[in-house]
């Protein structure tokens, strides 16, 4: 659809979702592309058995002789400890299946909305840029990504009373 609410056609020879996971579902739901997952009926397989990564983060914040420079990072830099996931961990000793990776990473904070302040600082105002002040420098966080296990009872449809009149709508 463009801006005036039309439709549109954009001919290709391949179209690739790419939109991640839940909006790849999103998409081709929207667009009638593969019969829809049922789970009364266990039929169809487009939103069947979502599942997606847990992720936990603990930041830390140091003194002002510890210097975190959160400003400058990529996201794919860092350390990472992989002793606990897949196979590397033996299921049966553990009494869980999956696993997970630990991982410290400074991917840069963004604007605003990236910077952590510690818990109590109010979320505007002069108060929160002391605290940012005081602590942009001097935070570093760790991060666990654990395994999320896909079960027939998780998917994904259709909110059947809401619709987005802007969302994308591939023909094949």
């Amino acid at each position: 659809m463009d801006a005036q609410g039309r439709e549109t056609v954009q001919p290709a020879g391949i179209v690739l979702l790419c939109a991640f996971s839940f909006y790849n579902v999103h998409l081709m739901l929207l667009s009638g592309i593969g019969r829809p997952y049922d789970p009364r009926t266990g039929q169809g397989v487009v939103g069947k058995n979502y599942s997606y990564q847990n992720l936990s983060r603990i930041t830390m914040f140091f003194g002002k002789d510890v210097q975190a420079n959160g400003f400058v990072g990529t996201g794919g830099s860092g350390q990472t400890m992989d002793d606990f996931n897949g196979k590397q961990v033996d299921a049966s000793q553990t009494g869980f299946i999956g696993g997970g990776i630990v991982w410290a990473r400074q991917p840069g904070a963004g604007p605003i909305r990236g910077i952590p302040v510690p818990s109590g600082t109010p979320g505007w105002g002069s108060e929160w840029k002391q605290a940012i002040t005081d602590s942009f420098r001097h935070n570093f966080y760790f991060e666990v990504q654990g395994a999320c296990m896909s079960y027939r009872d998780t998917y994904l449809d259709l909110d059947p009373t809401y619709k987005d009149p802007s969302a994308v709508r591939f023909c094949g």
